[in-house]
């Protein structure tokens, strides 16, 4: 069956569940006080009906025009099933407001409402207690009834009516407590699964159609050629460790930490190993609402580093971060695939405008940006001034913190004078360590084709004479 046959079975399915919760609304409004169950059942009802909506227009999307769902899939079993159980509770429903309509009993059930009054917090007890308690209702007025005729007195009609009624409403709170209510939410659930499913396929193109840059593959090649134990000293620097100390937003804590040092320093491994601790706290605290989003400049590639790719490769880090909680708002994703679909490309302010509002769903976010000096002197500016925008949009709902490597000749104070909502600045000099020289030094001596015919004496001379006159710099595992 193709989309267009399957969403006109969802819209049946649709006008059903309108209407059944038009019955039921209508039940619920002619009575003082309905029953939790009564309640929730509208409330998941309507949800029904919300979601629905969403797949009808989701059907009828161009991107679905040659898929095909056989009669055996999930959404036509569900959308049948759907019908056959809303159906069954419309009948049943239908008929009780049949019976109201036109006689006293409409009038009884004004007066009489569930069968039991607000404050005796029947609502807030469980179903089973509910019935307990309209069952001994019922065989009350029952006594009442036989006590009556071993008189040889006739009962009231209006007794009699009202033992009726509860009998009525005790067999509606257990249909509207039975599988009916559980069977629409996994309905709405398994709708909710089956679009996750398309909407994850598409989020991947939209991602990789938000930017062509990939710093995750340069993170990845800079990382494999960090050895353990590199740089750990730099996580141990107070500088750092109050950059990264949790605070509110808004606060007087440096919110730019910026690390320059001369060519061959370290700063590249440096900024993999931040990437890679700051990764590993947001992991072990997942209830955090913390991301990690970075770049890595190169002058190589001039060409694509242009302020729009590198704000929609940050864009691109955050939407993925959300996804993974199935966080990303609606409207953010729903301009994203409209935009995909039409293929008409975002400007750079729009692009910025998305960012902020989708950071804005974050408690905290580092942006990690390498080699700042291999960025061209303009577009280095403009990324500077867009991320200043929108630190200053972040306001109080997110702490916004950036950090930085790059030579010497790039002074972020100027930027952060001439873009204040950047935040406060706090600098590291950043110089080869000789422990980390030394590890280096002792890897590439391990490699080397000619290891077996080195002694100790020599290997520990080698070494000596590399660390000391290294002029800290940095020598690279390649």
């Amino acid at each position: 069956m193709d989309p267009l046959s399957v969403s006109a079975s969802a819209a049946g399915l649709l006008s059903l569940a309108v209407g059944t919760a038009g019955i039921l609304k209508g039940l619920m409004d002619g009575a003082q006080s309905a029953p939790e169950e009564a309640q929730n059942l509208l409330a998941e009802i309507t949800t029904l009906s919300d979601v629905l909506q969403d797949l009808v227009q989701f059907l009828r999307t161009d991107h679905l025009t040659e898929q095909r769902f056989e009669k055996t899939s999930v959404l036509r079993m569900t959308i049948e099933s759907g019908q056959d159980r809303l159906k069954l509770l419309y009948s049943k429903l239908d008929r009780l407001r049949a019976s109201f309509d036109g006689n006293k009993l409409k009038v009884l059930v004004a007066r009489f409402t569930w069968p039991l009054k607000k404050e005796e917090k029947l609502l807030s007890e469980t179903t089973s207690v509910f019935l307990t308690k309209l069952d001994q209702n019922h065989a009350d007025i029952q006594n009442i009834v036989s006590g009556l005729e071993k008189l040889n007195i006739s009962a009231p009609p209006d007794l009699i009516e009202k033992c009726a009624e509860i009998s009525k409403l005790q067999s509606l709170v257990v249909d509207l407590a039975s599988s009916n209510a559980r069977d629409i939410q996994n309905i709405s659930l398994g709708m909710d699964n089956l679009q996750e499913r398309f909407n994850d396929k598409d989020f991947k193109k939209i991602l990789a159609w938000l930017s062509p840059l990939e710093p995750q593959k340069r993170h990845h090649d800079i990382r494999q050629k960090r050895l353990p134990g590199t740089g750990d000293w730099f996580l141990l620097e107070p500088k750092f460790q109050e950059w990264l100390s949790d605070r509110t937003p808004g606060s007087d804590v440096s919110s730019i930490l910026a690390c320059s040092g001369i060519p061959g320093a370290g700063k590249s491994v440096i900024c993999s190993l931040v990437v890679d601790e700051l990764g590993t706290r947001i992991t072990k605290s997942p209830e955090s609402r913390a991301c990690v989003a970075y770049l890595y400049c190169d002058y190589r590639d001039e060409k694509n580093q242009t302020p729009f790719n590198m704000i929609g490769a940050l864009l691109k880090q955050v939407l993925s971060t959300l996804s993974e909680s199935k966080s990303v708002p609606q409207d953010v994703f729903s301009l994203l695939q409209k935009r995909w679909d039409q293929e008409k490309n975002f400007k750079l302010d729009e692009v910025r405008q998305l960012l902020a509002k989708t950071v804005r769903r974050l408690s905290n976010v580092y942006l990690c940006v390498d080699a700042l000096d291999e960025c061209k002197a303009q577009n280095r500016s403009t990324l500077l001034q867009y991320l200043a925008m929108i630190a200053k949009d972040c306001g109080q709902e997110c702490s916004f913190r950036i950090f930085t490597t790059g030579r010497l000749h790039v002074k972020l104070e100027d930027y952060v004078r001439q873009y204040p909502d950047l935040g406060n600045l706090t600098h590291i000099l950043l110089e080869a360590n000789s422990d980390d020289i030394r590890r280096y030094v002792e890897h590439a001596i391990e490699c080397d084709d000619n290891h077996d015919c080195m002694n100790d004496t020599l290997k520990a001379e080698i070494l000596e004479r590399i660390v000391n006159t290294s002029d800290k710099i940095l020598v690279s595992k390649d």
